[in-house]
């Protein structure tokens, strides 16, 4: 029995955690997600990731650029102030010990002191890149959403599946 259960850990160690719906996506690169991004829920969001590590947003909601506002659910960003912000950004491709790829955004543009969001790469099971943005950071902790990320998408890919981040 207590052979079966490593073998089981094993496997799923190997398979990068892996679940039926994608997994991280390991390896990427910075060339893998420059370009224009959208979100695939929550606001209309456009995010342009360009070949020199900046970026601009458009319709950027001001709880992400300060983080000193709480929002009580995910529905309320839509009530809260948007603004063209620009920034500089970064992958990390997840491939030291216990690190997970991800895209670091970093607004420059403001005077808030913690200006900073991170997203984690995701390839779903036909290989489609999509950039998960959890909410944790901003919203009401003493309040639950079911959906507390955002997820988003090169915007000139057909995303051919609205599978949610993490599986």
């Amino acid at each position: 029995m207590l052979m079966a259960a490593a073998a089981l850990l094993c496997a799923a160690i190997l398979t990068g955690c892996s679940t039926s719906t994608g997994q991280y996506a390991y390896g990427s690169q910075e060339s893998d997600v420059v370009g224009a991004w959208t979100t695939l829920n929550g606001p209309e969001i456009e995010l342009v990731l360009n070949p020199d590590g900046t970026l601009e947003a458009q319709q950027w909601p001001a709880p992400l650029t300060c983080r000193n506002v709480d929002v009580p659910e995910v529905d309320d960003f839509a009530a809260e102030p948007t603004a063209t912000v620009t920034g500089e950004w970064s992958v990390l491709a997840g491939e030291q010990p216990g690190g997970l790829p991800t895209v670091s955004l970093s607004i420059t543009d403001t005077s808030c002191p913690d200006s900073h969001v991170v997203a984690y790469l995701w390839r779903d099971e036909e290989g489609h890149l999509s950039a998960c943005l959890p909410l944790e950071s901003v919203l009401d902790p003493d309040n639950f959403s079911p959906n507390r990320l955002w997820m988003f998408t090169p915007r000139n890919e057909d995303a051919a599946s609205e599978a949610p981040c993490f599986g």
